[in-house]
C-alpha cells in the first residue's frame, strides 16, 4: 500500500536477500508525489517485472448485519482482465496476494491434476489453487525459523493475511472470528473447507 501512495519511491517486501545483497521484492508506482503514475511495478528476484496498470486503492464499506457495526478496508484496485468474464476492467486484490507469504510446508495445498499435498512437496510443474483459480508458483524461499501462530488448522506467521468474514485480518487479528468461505474448483469437494 505505502508504494501506490507514495509513487517515485522503490519499497522492499520479503526477508530473504538477493546476491546483490537486496531485499527479494522491490515494489514502485511510477510517477511522483504530485503526478502519480499509471503503473505498479513489482519486481521478483528472478528480475522478472509484474506490472499493473490502473494502479489505485479503493476503500470498501461494509455494514455488520447483526450489530450494525460499519468497516472500511482499503484495497488494492488496478485494470486488468476478470477471470471468469474474461471482460477487461476493474480488479480488486490485497497486497499478499502480490508479494510472498509466510506459511509452514507441511500446510496442505491443493494441486491442479494431483490434488493436496503437503507445501514442502509441491511440484512447481503444477499451478496451486489460490481460492480463486489456479495459479502458477516457483519454489519455496527458506525465511529462517519465525514466530508462528496457528489459526483454522494452519500454521502461519502472526502477520500473514487471512480471510475472515469481517474481511482480511493477519492471523494474530483473526483469533474469535469465522473464516470466509473458500472457493473450490469445479468438481472438487472437501469436508473441512
Amino acid at each position: 500500500m505505502n508504494a501506490i501512495k507514495d509513487p517515485g519511491t522503490d519499497y522492499w517486501a520479503g526477508t530473504a536477500v538477493r546476491e546483490n545483497g537486496d531485499r527479494a521484492i522491490k515494489i514502485t508506482r511510477t510517477g511522483s508525489a504530485r503526478k502519480p503514475g499509471w503503473w505498479l511495478k513489482v519486481e521478483l528476484p528472478s528480475g522478472r517485472v509484474l506490472s499493473y496498470p490502473g494502479i489505485g486503492i479503493s476503500v470498501e464499506k461494509s455494514v455488520e448485519e447483526d450489530s450494525d457495526r460499519v468497516d472500511y478496508r482499503e484495497r488494492i484496485r488496478y485494470m486488468g482482465e476478470n477471470q471468469t468474464t474474461r471482460q477487461w476492467g476493474k480488479q480488486y486484490t490485497y497486497g499478499g496476494k502480490l508479494a510472498e507469504n509466510c506459511i509452514s510446508g507441511d500446510m496442505l495445498i491443493l494441486q491442479e491434476h494431483i490434488g493436496l499435498v503437503r507445501l514442502d512437496a509441491a511440484n512447481p510443474a503444477y499451478r496451486v489453487w489460490d481460492g480463486v483459480e489456479f495459479v502458477t508458483f516457483d519454489k519455496l524461499v527458506y525465511k529462517g525459523k519465525q514466530t508462528v501462530t496457528t489459526r483454522y488448522g494452519i500454521t502461519l506467521t502472526p502477520d500473514h493475511k487471512v480471510l475472515t468474514e469481517h474481511g482480511w485480518k493477519t492471523a494474530s487479528q483473526s483469533e474469535g472470528l469465522n473464516r470466509a468461505k473458500a472457493g473450490l474448483p469445479d468438481g472438487f469437494k472437501m469436508d473441512w473447507v
